[in-house]
């Protein structure tokens, strides 16, 4: 025992020789895991593991888990309380923002695996590699999301300890109609529909940003999970359809104990800031900074650069022209440098600035001439000019006005350029001015040597249109605009990611625009033509990107060329006046003695050498989109499609379809039931590792137009797009993309589907025919399932044939077409049965061709009166049913379609009676015409016989010759034979004489009275 005390004792002194009292930054301090009831200790802890202290802090009640400090502060472990960041360096308070990203945080995974509807498409394909280079990728600091035909999955897992929420900055594609995006959360608690609805939906749109969204999702308490899938057609997509996710903030998280850094090329110049401020263009900066350095005078940068470049020698692209007014028929011509200038015109090598030239003056645009000034300015009212004078238009004619841009001298009044960095959302002015050059004859996009960069013209059409053709009571539509739009364009690029648009914004209170075109790669010269069917203030934006814009770099010498923009019709619909110039004087037919020309009526053309208007043949139908002058603007109908008023081709749902073979008979389909049925085929569902599952809903009408928003009442709903409204959505062929929503609970709303991304197929019906040819497009036996089928078990099929529409897609050059098939399937009586075909599932397998196919006893023949059977039924009660039934593959119409009853007897004995009375009246009849028949034959003989004359003999006929007929014919005379007292007698009486009675027997003659002569003849009941 002494030695264990003793050896106690040593240690204690020795513990107490090594420890010593440390200095208060030598103790660093973390919190507990927090209890159940949200508690937690704050606990001193040395720096070093190897420092032993003896004064230690005691452990202290810690703040609350769920504490955290405001934006612009964080918290001091020490003394638990919040203080504001150091200059140089910011914080969200319970935030985490995540941007400049050099690998994928923790939290963060992405994974892409095949897309399963390939492989239905595909059975014997082998199996699709996903690379790690396409899908959601970090891109120049961004989370990026690159077009793949693979499902590309980011996961973030986070620990909240509030309710909080994740916001995304993001910039979607404008006109992609294949990526199909879907964001799902899961958590630990319930998470009701309305909650996940609201959080899918709310987009707060940056003002400063127009093409830039904040995407908040709400998030609760505890562990989450959220999943942002992306599933893409890659046939209905460009390398230009790119999500571009910069920033990305995490508000519940723990608190934050220390602030973030600025990075490079931003500063914070004071304490307590939330977010840091972006360098101006010619100064940079490291992270860190307080304050940003400028670039030297033979350096450059651009705003929020971390670095300054060194000027290059100037070229050629780096001046451009300037035109002076004409003089004198001559025009001076100067050079300036474009803006901003970051080359050197002074090293050896560089290019000097061109002097200025003098150049005859260039023709103003069509409807202008140039003034005394050498200006150029619109021709008065009622006349026009081809670019040098005004003239008035002749009698009966008009002038055609609008706004035609054929001189590039300068931008017009209303026009302006501008430029926007397409990978970045940091608010920073883009400086290249002009963005679009003048240059005379063209106008071309800016040269820049600045990467990331869409040059955009903008055309203001502030008044609207008028069109004094257009009917007022009629609907503004693609085949009947108010105006159009035509530009003469061409573009040079390196590859195929060069993008070239134009779009229509219309300028209302809900910013909306519609795509007119979309061109990718080198395009040759060439006229594009577009419809305009909305009536009001709107903007025309012509933008361009380089090659390898998308990714942050560009082609320095891609550029898009204009030769000309053409817009028809522009002016107050209301004021009936139309503003601009007029390029041609057209014909009025109708002019009253003001000398104001008056439409034509609707459906007629104006006949140029009559200067009349002439209604559109039967058949044929008015193109409004043309000039609506000759034979030539009446267009007929397609197959089974009728026109009586020339304005449109309808279909009556009755349709006669001529047979090819010459031995069959035209066939008759009567597709009036289908009127008010809902023709919807459901794709194949692709079901997500994570989140949600969808499919595609194709929603078809035959008679009546849809909204390819709205379908069954569902919420129309767009994932992380801006969509259009108005016309442009009324359609008869479209698809949507539908996401189910299913959720446990006593939720009201469980079970439902959203529908996004509308897409529509086919604006209206153009041909009803039995042929698989169409503009380019052939359906298969394999899109009619007709390659497991013998010639002679194939169904009667019709194809309704949509209108082709324009797809930027390179290997769709017909455009996309939309399909339905009316099969004939007697069976099917009640619901029509659409679907869509078993080897395309997915309605598509090329994304050019949508096929649609619709199983219902409609769709087949109307059956002729040799096509089906009477069927009489049992006589019950005295009333019988007379019923038909039809041959194979036709159906009854009419009154054949209804059972038909009439009046009958049940009584077998009276019918047999009837028939035996019958049978016995036919006998008796039969016996009287057989004796009849029999002595008319017996008369006929024996007046032969005794009509004849006597022979010598009794055994003799009457007459021995046919001469002695003959001779007594000829006079006239008639011979009667009697017999008495064994001697024959015979008299022969004459016309106009005395009857005379000669004895042949003796020779003698004898005159004998009339009663002798009576006495003597025998009559014929004597024989």
């Amino acid at each position: 025992m002494g030695y264990l005390f003793l050896a106690l004792i040593l240690s204690v002194n020795v513990v107490k020789i090594f420890s010593r009292q440390c200095d208060s930054s030598e103790f660093v301090y973390e919190f507990t895991e927090c209890d159940d009831h949200g508690e937690r200790w704050r606990i001193a802890l040395p720096k070093n593991h190897d420092l032993q202290c003896d004064n230690v802090p005691q452990p202290q009640s810690g703040v609350n888990c769920s504490f955290s400090c405001a934006a612009g502060h964080y918290l001091d472990l020490k003394n638990q309380a919040c203080l504001k960041c150091p200059s140089g360096s910011y914080s969200l308070g319970s935030g985490q923002r995540y941007e400049r990203l050099l690998k994928w945080p923790p939290g963060f995974s992405v994974e892409n695996y095949p897309d399963p509807t390939g492989q239905v498409f595909n059975r014997d394909s082998p199996q699709m590699h996903c690379p790690s280079s396409s899908g959601w990728v970090i891109e120049e600091g961004e989370i990026r999301y690159q077009p793949t035909s693979c499902i590309s999955k980011l996961s973030i897992s986070l620990q909240l300890v509030q309710n909080g929420y994740i916001e995304f900055t993001v910039k979607m594609p404008k006109n992609s109609r294949g990526l199909v995006s879907n964001i799902d959360v899961r958590n630990e608690q319930c998470q009701s529909y309305a909650n996940q609805l609201a959080s899918l939906t709310s987009s707060n749109q940056d003002d400063s940003l127009p093409d830039w969204g904040l995407k908040k999702i709400t998030l609760k308490r505890g562990h989450n999970l959220l999943t942002w899938t992306i599933a893409n057609n890659i046939e209905m997509t460009t390398l230009a359809d790119i999500i571009y996710v910069p920033k990305i903030d995490i508000i519940g998280l723990p608190y934050t104990s220390s602030c973030t850094l600025c990075p490079a090329g931003t500063y914070a110049e004071v304490e307590g800031k939330e977010f840091c401020d972006n360098c101006p263009a010619n100064f940079f900066s490291g992270p860190g900074a307080k304050t940003c350095n400028p670039c030297s005078s033979f350096q450059y940068s651009l705003p929020r650069s971390s670095i300054c470049k060194q000027k290059p020698s100037c070229e050629t692209f780096d001046y451009f022209p300037v035109f002076d007014v004409c003089r004198g028929g001559q025009q001076n011509i100067d050079y300036s440098n474009l803006q901003p200038i970051i080359c050197q015109e002074f090293l050896s090598l560089a290019v000097k600035r061109p002097t200025s030239v003098t150049k005859p003056c260039l023709k103003c645009n069509p409807g202008q001439e140039r003034n005394l000034h050498g200006k150029c300015d619109y021709c008065p009212t009622g006349q026009f000019s081809t670019g040098i004078s005004c003239q008035k238009c002749p009698p009966s004619t008009r002038p055609n006005y609008g706004f035609f841009l054929t001189n590039w001298e300068k931008l017009p009044d209303f026009a302006e350029t501008s430029c926007e960095y397409v990978t970045s959302e940091e608010v920073k002015e883009c400086n290249i001015k002009p963005a679009w050059i003048p240059f005379g004859d063209r106008l071309e996009t800016a040269p820049s040597r600045d990467s990331g960069v869409a040059m955009e013209l903008g055309i203001n059409i502030s008044s609207g249109f008028y069109n004094l053709n257009f009917d007022e009571n009629s609907k503004l539509s693609e085949d009947n605009p108010i105006a159009s739009v035509s530009v003469d364009l061409e573009t040079k690029c390196s590859d195929e990611s060069c993008t070239m648009y134009i779009v229509q914004e219309m300028m209302t209170k809900q910013r909306s625009f519609r795509f007119l075109m979309v061109l990718n790669g080198t395009i040759p010269r060439q006229i594009q033509q577009y419809p305009i069917y909305h009536n009001g203030n709107c903007r025309f934006i012509i933008a361009f990107t380089k090659s390898g814009t998308t990714v942050g770099t560009g082609s320095q010498n891609d550029k898009a060329i204009i030769y000309s923009f053409n817009i028809t019709n522009v002016g107050n619909a209301a004021e009936k006046k139309n503003y601009g110039g007029a390029d041609s004087c057209i014909p009025c037919p109708i002019m009253d003695q003001m000398g104001n020309c008056h439409p034509c009526p609707s459906g007629n053309y104006i006949d140029p050498k009559a200067n009349k208007c002439v209604k559109c043949p039967p058949g044929t139908r008015l193109n409004r989109t043309s000039s609506l002058i000759g034979s030539a603007s009446c267009v007929k109908c397609g197959p089974n499609m009728e026109s009586e008023d020339g304005v449109e081709c309808t279909f009556t749902g009755k349709i006669t379809v001529e047979s090819k073979e010459p031995n069959e008979k035209p066939m008759k389909f009567d597709f009036g039931p289908l009127k008010k049925k809902k023709l919807v085929a459901e794709g194949i569902k692709v079901f997500a590792r994570e989140g949600n599952s969808y499919f595609h809903s194709f929603n078809v009408s035959i008679f009546e137009t849809i909204n390819c928003q709205d379908l069954n009442n569902y919420l129309p709903f767009s994932l992380l797009q801006k969509d259009d409204s108005g016309s442009d959505n009324d359609a008869q062929f479209c698809r949507l993309t539908a996401v189910p929503l299913n959720y446990e609970g006593n939720d009201t709303h469980a079970n439902r589907v959203i529908f996004a991304s509308p897409l529509v197929i086919g604006k209206k019906i153009v041909s009803i025919t039995k042929d698989r040819y169409f503009k380019g497009f052939y359906l298969t036996d394999k899109d009619l399932e007709y390659d497991t089928m013998a010639d002679k078990s194939r169904p009667i099929d019709i194809h309704f044939y949509f209108d082709t529409i324009t797809s930027h897609v390179r290997r769709c050059v017909n455009g996309t077409l939309g399909v339905l098939t009316a099969r004939c399937e007697p069976t099917a009586t009640n619901e029509p049965q659409t679907r869509l075909s078993r080897n395309c599932p997915d309605g598509t397998c090329d994304g050019c061709l949508f096929h649609v196919i619709v199983e219902t006893s409609h769709a087949c023949p109307i059956c002729d009166t040799a096509d089906f059977q009477e069927i009489r039924g049992e006589c019950i009660n005295g009333k019988q049913q007379v019923h038909w039934i039809p041959s194979k593959h036709c159906i009854l119409s009419g009154a054949q379609t209804k059972e038909r009853t009439e009046t009958c007897t049940s009584s077998s004995g009276l019918k047999m009676l009837l028939i035996l009375a019958g049978v016995l009246i036919a006998f008796l009849i039969l016996v009287n015409v057989l004796f009849y028949q029999r002595n008319r034959n017996l008369e006929y003989k024996y007046m032969r016989i005794i009509e004849g004359k006597e022979p010598e003999e009794m055994e003799t006929c009457g007459l021995e010759s046919d001469d002695d007929d003959l001779e007594d014919e000829e006079n006239d005379a008639r011979v009667y034979f009697g017999r008495k007292k064994n001697y024959f007698v015979a008299g022969i009486k004459k016309t106009g004489t005395k009857n005379t009675v000669v004895d042949q027997s003796a020779g003698n003659s004898k005159k004998l009275t009339n009663d002798e002569e009576q006495e003597n003849f025998l009559s014929l009941d004597e024989s």
